[in-house]
């Protein structure tokens, strides 16, 4: 008898001891999953932000790609006038335009790739043309068609009803399992926080934040840009937009500026000469740094000095000729402008012209055009 209450005694305790670490993986594995839910409802209260900012990078990537565009506009054509560069340029940045699109709206409709590209490429046209009317009609249009980019560049940072159809679900879903989660948890001693509404309310609080930066944003966006087209309309409306450096000829700008015949001579002199200044009188070349001058030998391909003491700084060089040849004129650097004249070895004052001079330029006999800190004087010898 004693045996079998032994046997019976310790029959209960396995059975017991199966039942208390049973119950406690059963609590631990529902503290994991609690865990794991807190954690996604989280991650929830930042999915505003996940959202948004993917498309809002898109959006100042293709501010940014169409504001070097414009840059390249002023910089290659304005300067430079390499119309073969200025076109690859548009090209490219309509292109990169063109793909960032479809991180802004999803499908991507063909009349949004066309607004897209008409804007940049519209005032390229401006540019290149000599055409006012033209130019009145496409500058007015480059606005107009960022204006009205700029209403469905923003239509996809909002969550459309799919997304808050999901959103709602999966609320719902924790809505669910948050009371058993609470028992879980009290059941095990831990309490979880927060709760579903606080975290509710936390994503509420995130999401308004977020979609009332990117509406200031777009509206201010949008402002600027109406005020634009506004200012465009009016100053093409008052006879405006004369683009004076656009080239007569549209194709012949593909080929660049034109050049006058001319023949390559090849000079073997030192690195170290830096002449800033020449002149070509009667096939002659005259060259100077700014302290002494040269004449070109074209046999040799060197500079060779010309005998002429130059008391100042040379600021530029021209010639004067007669029947017996050619010398050098040199415009002398100061405060009060002098003409030196290398035959004669004498100074001539610039009168009537207290500015400094920059610029000399022989015309015929006894005409000479010198430029006074942007404007040109024609003098004669008196």
């Amino acid at each position: 008898a004693f045996g079998a209450s032994r046997q019976f005694f310790s029959l209960a305790s396995d059975c017991a001891s199966k039942r208390h670490h049973s119950g406690n993986g059963g609590a631990l594995d529902q503290i994991g999953k609690d865990y794991d839910r807190e954690w996604a409802a989280n991650e929830a209260t930042w999915k505003p932000l996940k959202n948004y900012s993917g498309l809002c990078a898109a959006l100042g990537l293709k501010s940014l790609l169409e504001a070097y565009g414009y840059l390249c506009v002023a910089t290659l054509f304005g300067d430079n006038s390499s119309a073969w560069a200025f076109w690859a340029v548009q090209v490219i940045f309509v292109c990169l335009n063109t793909l960032l699109v479809r991180f802004l709206c999803d499908p991507v409709e063909p009349w949004q790739v066309v607004l897209v590209a008409v804007g940049p490429l519209s005032c390229a046209v401006a540019a290149t043309t000599p055409w006012r009317c033209l130019d009145r009609a496409l500058v007015p249009l480059c606005y107009l068609c960022h204006f009205a980019s700029s209403f469905w560049e923003g239509c996809d940072l909002f969550q459309d009803d799919r997304d808050k159809a999901q959103d709602s679900q999966a609320a719902d879903e924790f809505e669910d399992l948050d009371g058993d989660s609470t028992r879980a948890s009290r059941m095990s001693g831990i309490e979880m926080a927060p709760s579903l509404s606080v975290r509710k309310t936390e994503s509420a609080r995130t999401r308004v934040l977020v979609e009332s930066l990117l509406r200031s944003g777009l509206v201010v966006m949008r402002t600027l840009w109406f005020l634009s087209v506004v200012w465009a309309v009016v100053v093409a409306a008052t006879d405006g937009f004369k683009n004076s450096t656009a080239p007569a000829s549209f194709l012949s700008s593909l080929s660049g500026p034109p050049v006058a015949d001319f023949t390559y001579l090849p000079t073997y002199w030192s690195p170290f000469f830096r002449p800033h200044t020449l002149t070509c009188p009667r096939g002659q070349i005259f060259l100077a740094d700014q302290f002494r001058i040269f004449q070109f030998n074209s046999t040799k391909g060197e500079a060779d000095p010309y005998p002429c003491d130059v008391p100042r700084v040379i600021s530029d060089i021209s010639s004067a000729c007669d029947a017996s040849g050619c010398w050098p004129v040199v415009l002398l650097r100061g405060d009060a402008p002098e003409v030196w004249d290398c035959k004669h070895g004498k100074a001539y004052p610039l009168l009537q012209a207290p500015e400094p001079a920059q610029w000399l330029a022989e015309q015929g006999e006894g005409h000479m055009f010198v430029a006074h800190r942007g404007r040109v004087v024609r003098y004669q010898w008196s």
